[in-house]
C-alpha cells in the first residue's frame, strides 16, 4: 500500500473536497433578523398565540398569583429506614420514589 505520509495527504484532499462540497447557507444573519422580527409580529397579532406565549413565558403571573401558592411538603413515614438522599442523583430519587408510590400521587395532586 501507500506509505503513511501519502495516505494522509490523500485523506485531507478528501477532507477538503468533502468540506468544499457543503452548501454554504444561503440566508444571512440580516435576513434571519428580519424573519424573527417578521414572526414575532405575527404572532402579536393572533391573541390565542399570543396568550399562549405569554403564559409560557409567565408574563400572566403577578404577585398576587405567587402569594396564593402554598407549598407544603410531603411526609415520608418516619419509620421508613432509607432517607430521602441529600444529594441530587437522579438514579437513587428514581429508586426511592419507585418504592414510595402513594407519595409520588401526594406530590401530583399538589402540583395540579
Amino acid at each position: 500500500g501507500l506509505p503513511n505520509s501519502s495516505k494522509i495527504r490523500v485523506a485531507r484532499s478528501f477532507l477538503r473536497m468533502q468540506i468544499s462540497d457543503i452548501e454554504k447557507p444561503k440566508t444571512t444573519i440580516r435576513e434571519m433578523s428580519s424573519q424573527m422580527r417578521d414572526v414575532r409580529a405575527q404572532i402579536e397579532m393572533n391573541e390565542e398565540v399570543k396568550a399562549y406565549m405569554d403564559a409560557m413565558r409567565g408574563a400572566a403571573l403577578s404577585d398576587y398569583d405567587a402569594a396564593q401558592t402554598e407549598m407544603r411538603l410531603i411526609q415520608a413515614d418516619e419509620n421508613d429506614s432509607e432517607k430521602l438522599p441529600l444529594v441530587y442523583d437522579p438514579l437513587v430519587l428514581e429508586n426511592y420514589y419507585a418504592k414510595r408510590p402513594l407519595l409520588t400521587v401526594q406530590r401530583l395532586l399538589q402540583l395540579s
